[in-house]
């Protein structure tokens, strides 16, 4: 999960990082 995260474009782990805090 982390490598892939790690493939993805800074903004796309930006939404991921809120997405996760909100608890989606």
């Amino acid at each position: 999960m982390a490598v892939q995260l790690q493939k993805l474009p800074p903004e796309t782990q930006e939404v991921l990082k809120l997405a996760a805090c909100i608890g989606a």
